[in-house]
């Protein structure tokens, strides 16, 4: 929208048209935009002190510029938080997606057959800033189906206060199948009442979750799945012709490209019997858990180390190309960079991205709330 389009909305002239014009552009609403974005370290913080009327209307004049340019364009990449439900029509609001600035939410989809799932996956997933939740989605044989590249969870906001990653009650469910899942940044893993599902003790939790609780508070809530003597054995070796999401093929520790024969790695806890010490780590009866060189932050499909702005790993011909950025993200696809720290006059959103002034200007404040699933009567009062 131009300065002419938006005086014609308002039926005003060009010439007219004041700050005050525009909620959220410089007075007392301005804050709630703002509250968001913290402004580089020694710049101050991006919110506008009210008590300064000649700041906010300068500032304000400043806006209005950028809030009637002519759009730069709509960026597909990131959605705010997603609830799922219903129908698998709903899981449309995944398409193109690559991070989710919030939760995802899926839950209560029946009557649907198996190999429907076989048709949906969304590969360009790659990274959750909030948490990751399943309930009683039947049908769904694998989530590793769904997100096949999902490497982060980061836990900034939690279910119920604690939880990053959630399944609960999935009837078909047989195996978790992230084999990208590298990181949980912060919160506990929350696996119940799901019958059929295997593969949840060769997986080595401690290893992806980073924010560990104290020593007297279990990192994992786990029962009520399928009895190990029922299920697919563990793969001690995988012949590099395994097929693995089509083309690919087993890497020694993980999903990747490479054509090698491996034994997936033991479990290295410290903290389990010895029958436990001995079994090896997958996700399913073809991918390994994918376990990092102790002198690595995150590594690639082939265990070479990425670089140390990286988290859940990087091209195997490149160390720099970050699937996840650890700290701050700036720009998108070929033009996206990792930064320690935003550059100066940027601010921080969300603690993981930088953005400019105007973007943070524009910024609608996000959503807070807790799951809809209580309010909603959803039994999980023995959750």
């Amino acid at each position: 929208m131009t300065n002419d389009a938006a005086a014609k909305y308002l039926g005003k002239s060009k010439s007219s048209l004041h700050v005050d014009d525009f909620p959220g552009c410089g007075r007392q609403h301005s804050p709630l935009q703002y509250q968001t974005c913290s402004r580089t370290p020694g710049f101050g913080k991006c919110a506008i002190t009210q008590n300064n009327q000649t700041q906010q209307n300068w500032q304000g004049k400043k806006q209005l510029l950028a809030l009637f340019a002519e759009p730069v364009g709509i960026v597909f990449n990131r959605r705010k938080s997603i609830d799922i439900r219903n129908s698998l029509e709903t899981f449309k609001k995944l398409e193109n997606c690559e991070v989710i600035e919030g939760f995802l939410q899926i839950f209560l989809i029946d009557n649907v057959n198996e190999t429907e799932f076989l048709k949906i996956k969304y590969p360009l997933l790659t990274e959750i800033t909030d948490y990751l939740l399943l309930y009683r989605v039947n049908g769904l044989r694998s989530i590793g189906q769904l997100f096949p590249n999902l490497a982060v969870i980061r836990g900034q906001n939690l279910f119920y206060s604690d939880s990053a990653f959630v399944i609960f009650e999935m009837s078909s469910l047989q195996e978790i199948g992230l084999y990208s899942l590298t990181e949980i940044s912060h919160g506990r893993v929350r696996i119940d009442k799901n019958p059929s599902l295997c593969f949840v003790h060769t997986i080595d939790w401690d290893h992806i979750l980073v924010d560990k609780n104290d020593k007297n508070d279990k990192n994992t809530f786990i029962r009520s799945f399928k009895p190990e003597n029922e299920c697919p054995a563990t793969p001690r070796a995988t012949p590099s012709s395994t097929s693995v999401s089509s083309s690919k093929t087993v890497a020694a520790v993980g999903g990747g490209n490479a054509s090698v024969t491996v034994s997936c790695p033991k479990a290295s806890r410290t903290n389990v019997d010895s029958s436990e010490k001995d079994k090896h780590l997958c996700w399913n009866k073809n991918q390994c858990q994918k376990i990092c060189p102790d002198n690595c932050t995150t590594c690639n499909d082939l265990g070479q180390c990425c670089s140390s702005l990286c988290l859940g790993g990087c091209s195997n011909d490149n160390p720099n190309d970050c699937k996840v950025c650890k700290h701050f993200t700036m720009g998108t696809g070929k033009n996206k960079r990792c930064l320690k720290m935003c550059p100066a006059n940027y601010y921080k959103y969300l603690n993981r991205r930088c953005i400019t002034r105007d973007e943070c200007i524009k910024m609608p404040k996000p959503i807070r709330k807790q799951s809809s699933l209580q309010s909603e009567g959803i039994p999980l009062q023995n959750f």
